[in-house]
């Protein structure tokens, strides 16, 4: 008997020792969990703080990214196409045609650098899209044929062959800008690559219906709009169209300061001035409509003469479009 009670009490013993080891396991194991928890906690702590930096990010580095993206693409065709001209004549004289190849390739550094620009300073796709919407009564009121061309000349990003394309319209573009040109193509818009004038010289008499041009008359010198008006009128069927939108320096902010912004601007063109040169050349109908005043949350509240001409000089009409119509 005492030997079966000395038996069992080395069973306990034993299965005493093995708790114990189970309660040092266990320990181990809470001491591991512990360090996890601690790992994970860290993890949760650098995960909160690359979260915030990636939301600190700002939208606009990203869109630099595409800028610098395009200037390198731009920058490295025509070097590519220097250094092959180069050397296929490394023994011979460059023609004078080639010399003014390179020259007018000149024209194109700054590509890039103008797309940034106006997705800067003028506005979204979406933005420029919806403002030129207000044209669209324009040319349904003049029941303008939609089979009949309309030519829009600088036509940027190409907003408004878009639209138009989506009225029915045929509608083409030019544009010297080779990165605004390709963002067109891609969209399926039908640009080409061309000066103004002389893309106009190159058409026959009559052969557009419209000839719309949005912010580039006040990049023109005044021979270079004289000839783009005339040449907009000659190529114009009877009954024919022609839009140009500017800069209004009516208003004070856009003619003493908002104007200057643009570098290649040359001088404002007072909406005065504008009707005149279109009814100079033989447009008729000359109208004015004034376009895209400031926000009534920014004007002068009262209803005194002083306080609504400063809101008219100040934060009247932005832009203004001239419409002429060739009878």
């Amino acid at each position: 008997m005492n030997g079966q009670v000395s038996d069992l009490n080395g069973q306990v013993s034993d299965l005493n020792g093995q708790v114990s080891d189970l309660n040092g396991q266990v320990s181990d194991l809470n001491g591991q969990v512990s360090d996890l928890n601690g790992q994970v906690s860290d993890l949760n702590g650098q995960f909160i703080v690359v979260s915030s930096r990636i939301q600190s990010i700002d939208t606009r580095t990203l869109t630099n990214d595409v800028y610098i993206k395009n200037d390198l693409n731009q920058q490295k065709r025509l070097t590519t196409m220097f250094l092959d001209d180069a050397r296929k004549r490394l023994s011979e004289t460059f023609t004078k045609d080639e010399l003014e190849n390179f020259f007018n390739e000149e024209k194109h550094v700054l590509d890039a650098f103008y797309v940034a620009f106006e997705d800067e300073f003028r506005g979204s796709r979406e933005d420029i899209y919806e403002r030129l919407k207000v044209y669209i009564p324009i040319l349904e009121a003049a029941n303008v044929d939609r089979e009949a061309q309309i030519l829009d000349v600088g036509c940027g990003r190409g907003e408004w062959l878009e639209l138009l394309n989506s009225f029915g319209y045929k509608a083409k573009g030019i544009d010297l800008n080779r990165v605004m040109l390709e963002q067109c193509q891609v969209k399926g818009l039908e640009v080409t690559e061309s000066d103004v004038v002389q893309y106009l010289q190159s058409l026959p008499d009559g052969s557009l219906g419209v000839v719309t041009g949005f912010h580039i008359i006040e990049h023109l010198s005044f021979n270079e709009l004289m000839k783009l008006l005339s040449e907009t009128w000659r190529v114009l069927k009877q009954g024919g169209m022609a839009i140009f939108e500017t800069p209004n320096p009516h208003n004070l902010l856009v003619g003493c300061n908002n104007f200057y912004i643009d570098p290649t601007h040359r001088n404002p063109l007072p909406s005065e001035l504008t009707r005149f040169l279109l009814e100079y050349i033989g447009f008729s109908s000359v109208e004015i409509v004034n376009l895209h005043p400031f926000n009534d949350e920014v004007k002068l509240k009262g209803t005194e003469e002083v306080i609504q001409r400063f809101n008219d000089c100040f934060y009247g009409s932005q832009d203004y479009a001239v419409v002429g119509i060739k009878q």
